[in-house]
């Protein structure tokens, strides 16, 4: 968000009453007067050959060009107007920033594991975001007489982590409950199929509370990158 001011002068003998109008259109309301509701009339009181600031708080919800006409007037004179306009460009920001933006393996011996290069996916938005790594098949990791494997891990960061054991141990709860009104009502395929689940879902925790990207796709880095 930006903030701008908007100075209003009374160049007369007497107290001047003025409103601030904004057209009421959906944009419009991107565009606030601090110390006043959103959908609450402006008006205000300004001293004889006095001024008096608003100030304007603009929190763009849309990418585009935005443009909002405002009308300040007297209260008490309605051909004593000002028609002010207000504009900007919205850039739509990007959810997410990879860093670095290039790899270099330098030489490599064919047939041999080069060591391993990080990438990290930073989510630069307020919402969770699923993020996906595709390799390009343009012929970039195509050579005459040697494969190219690219080979990747997912490392999350602390935060990321945490939420993901979370989740997993509360699908961990939920199963077992499943499973027990299961055994109760004998239904052996289905207790099965939970404890297949339980076991799988276990595995992915260890004693040390990390966790594995088998079965959580809420990941932030991408590391060991290798041929």
């Amino acid at each position: 968000s930006k903030k701008r001011n908007l100075i209003i002068t009374n160049l007369s003998e007497v107290p001047l009453l003025f409103e601030c109008r904004k057209t009421g259109s959906i944009s419009s309301r991107d565009l606030h007067i601090e110390g006043f509701l959103p959908d609450q009339a402006v008006m205000g009181l300004v001293a004889p050959f006095a001024t008096k600031e608003l100030d304007f708080v603009f929190t763009p919800s849309l990418p585009g060009k935005f443009q909002e006409t405002l009308t300040v007037g007297n209260v008490l004179d309605e051909t004593n107007t000002q028609i002010i306009t207000v504009k900007a460009a919205v850039e739509k920001s990007e959810t997410f920033e990879t860093k670095p933006n290039s790899l270099d393996f330098g030489c490599i011996d064919a047939g041999k594991r080069s060591k391993g290069l990080r990438v990290c996916i930073s989510n630069t938005s307020k919402q969770k975001r699923n993020f996906y790594l595709v390799v390009r098949e343009d012929g970039q990791f195509n050579f005459s007489s040697v494969d190219v494997t690219p080979q990747f891990t997912v490392e999350a960061t602390a935060a990321a982590a945490s939420s993901s054991t979370s989740k997993i141990e509360e699908e961990i709860e939920k199963c077992e409950h499943k499973l027990k009104i299961c055994i109760r009502k004998k239904k052996t395929e289905k207790c099965q199929r939970l404890r297949n689940r339980l076991d799988k879902l276990r595995s992915v925790l260890n004693l040390d509370g990390q966790w594995s990207a088998d079965l959580t796709s809420d990941s932030s880095g991408v590391s060991g990158l290798s041929d």
